[in-house]
């Protein structure tokens, strides 16, 4: 492989995990708003939890740090 081949490699890898972070970051966001809606509308942490594939404990964590 040139030299040139990896460094647009690299650079291109580096796009994809600051894109991928971006992407994880807001879908986060999304979920903590999510979280905080329902738990305001009278929805169980545990339900919410369940629906989104998550543990109690970090719905909890996200509407706490919310």
């Amino acid at each position: 492989m040139s030299d040139t081949f990896i460094d647009e490699s690299l650079a291109k890898n580096s796009y994809r995990r600051d894109h991928a972070q971006r992407e994880l970051d807001a879908a986060r966001e999304e979920l903590q708003a999510l979280l905080v809606s329902g738990k305001a509308n009278g929805w169980s942490v545990a339900e919410m939890a369940r629906l989104a594939f998550i543990s109690r404990d970090t719905a909890h964590r996200l509407l706490r740090d919310a």
